[in-house]
C-alpha cells in the first residue's frame, strides 16, 4: 500500500466541530463564522478521506484532555450529547482520527522547540507541533493564534501551519459533499 500524506489537527479544529453540532457561533462576525463553517466542513470531508485510507489524520491523546467544553461560561460541563460527541470523534477508533500517545522523544522536542529552536509556544501547542514533527506531518490544520504566528519557523522544519479550510491535502475526490450525506 503506497504511503498517504499525513495531517495533524490540534484541538481548535475539533472545539469548533462540537460548536456546529451544537448550533453555536464560531466567531464573533459573520465573516468569522462563516470561516469557521468552511473549516468544519473540510475536517468533515478530511476524516471521511481518513476513514478510506485516502490520507491518515493524526492528533495527540492529549486533545482527549483539550476537548471538555464549547467555550460557554455558563455551561463550564458540555451536555451529554456533547460529551458523547467528543468521545465518539476522539475515542471511537471510527471517526478517522488517529490518536498517538506524547512518548518521551515527543516531549523532549516539544521541549526543544524552545530550548533549541527559540519557538515559543503553550506548552499543550508545543507537544501538538512536536507531534505533527515527530510524525512526519506535512500540515497541522489550526486556529490558534500561537502556532499559526509560528507558521514560518516551523514551515522551516517542513510542516505547513494552516487553517483547515486551506489545506492542500484534501483528495480531489472529497471537495464535494458526499450525496448521500446531503440527503440526510
Amino acid at each position: 500500500m503506497a504511503e498517504v500524506d499525513k495531517i495533524y489537527i490540534e484541538t481548535s479544529p475539533f472545539l469548533d466541530m462540537a460548536k456546529f453540532k451544537a448550533g453555536m457561533r464560531m466567531a464573533t462576525t459573520d465573516e468569522k463564522h462563516a470561516e469557521r463553517e468552511r473549516d468544519v466542513w473540510h475536517v468533515t470531508r478530511l476524516l471521511a478521506a481518513s476513514r478510506d485510507n485516502a490520507i491518515r489524520i493524526l492528533t495527540s491523546s492529549v486533545t482527549i484532555s483539550e476537548c471538555l467544553h464549547l467555550g460557554d461560561p455558563s455551561e463550564p460541563v458540555p451536555n451529554a450529547n456533547t460529551q458523547r460527541f467528543y468521545s465518539e470523534l476522539l475515542t471511537s477508533g471510527k471517526s478517522g482520527v488517529n490518536l498517538v500517545q506524547p512518548i518521551q522523544s515527543i516531549l523532549e522536542l516539544a521541549r526543544d522547540l524552545r530550548w533549541k529552536r527559540r519557538i515559543i509556544l503553550k506548552p499543550m501547542d508545543s507537544i501538538h507541533v512536536a507531534t505533527a514533527l515527530h510524525f512526519r506531518c506535512k500540515e497541522i490544520l489550526t486556529r490558534d493564534g500561537g502556532i499559526y504566528k509560528a507558521q514560518d519557523q516551523l514551515a522551516q522544519l517542513g510542516l505547513s501551519v494552516v487553517f483547515p479550510s486551506s489545506t492542500a491535502l484534501l483528495p480531489a475526490s472529497y471537495t464535494q459533499d458526499d450525496f448521500t450525506e446531503s440527503l440526510q
